[in-house]
């Protein structure tokens, strides 16, 4: 069981979800491990240049092997609680703003966990400022 703590963000449907999350969490935890819900291992990228690509809305991201281990053979435990972010793409949508969410759960969201989250927040505020709606022309 994961446990901890959930942030939902309410993001632009448009933004790439997945590649904004991984990409921030790339920053802060330069050796991270990715896991598909459905697979039994995790994979670590073998580049700066590769990110993983999910198969599915739901996802786990590592600080590092030895957390993916721990993880894997032990759960969450006070020593590794935040070490692994569990995110989940989408499971809820307003599709009259044009948002989605995205949950991600983790330990306490303090120290290297609130700059993730707040890094986070800041790609997928970029991404609205670079990708503006698309006005609608008066009839």
């Amino acid at each position: 069981m994961i446990g901890g703590c959930d942030q939902v963000l309410w993001v632009d449907e448009k933004a790439p979800a997945a590649d904004v999350i991984v990409r921030a969490v790339r920053r802060h935890w330069p050796d991270f491990v990715f896991q598909n819900v459905d697979d039994d291992q995790p994979i670590t990228p073998d580049s700066d240049l590769w990110l993983p690509s999910p198969t599915g809305r739901e996802f786990f991201l590592y600080e590092n092997a030895a957390s993916a281990q721990g993880w894997l053979a032990q759960g969450a435990t006070p020593e590794n609680r935040n070490a692994m972010i569990h995110v989940i793409l989408g499971n809820r949508r307003n599709a009259a703003l044009g948002l989605r969410s995205i949950t991600l759960v983790s330990g306490a969201w303090t120290g290297i966990l609130d700059a993730i989250l707040s890094s986070i927040r800041t790609d997928f505020e970029e991404f609205v400022e670079s990708h503006p709606p698309a006005l609608k022309r008066a009839q």
